[in-house]
């Protein structure tokens, strides 16, 4: 979906999502009242079209990036065993470069079948009595 959103209060609340801003924060920004931005932001990030709009900025974002994630693992995986320094500087461009392409998002795993929480105890409990 590379079109932009038909409703132009929608489309910058949708850029300003994917630009790193908290919902609230972008539904100020896209025109809408600040007194209802804490409730209603979260509301239309959630919407179908919205969310669609988003994620297709997102992955221009990242497309447009010459950094990719696994090169930003990579490196941060470095920083963490102290085998590279970094700055405060870089690891809060780190940050926004991870909002902004959605990379801070967790992978979402489909699944099917009816695997609830009972026949999880129930697995468990016959794995211990094995």
């Amino acid at each position: 979906m590379s079109k932009f959103l038909p409703n132009a209060k929608h489309e910058q609340f949708a850029v300003a999502i994917a630009s790193g801003a908290s919902a609230a924060e972008a539904y100020r920004r896209a025109g809408y009242s600040a007194a209802h931005a804490v409730t209603a932001g979260p509301r239309l990030a959630k919407a179908p079209g919205v969310v669609a709009r988003i994620q297709a900025l997102r992955e221009t974002l990242a497309e447009a990036s010459d950094m990719k994630r696994a090169d930003v693992v990579e490196w941060l995986g470095k920083v963490i065993r102290r085998k590279e320094e970094a700055s405060a500087e870089q690891l809060r461009a780190v940050e926004i470069l991870n909002r902004m392409t959605g990379w801070n998002e967790p992978e979402k795993i489909e699944h099917s079948g009816n695997f609830g929480v009972v026949a999880a105890i129930h697995a468990l409990v016959n794995t211990q009595k094995s």
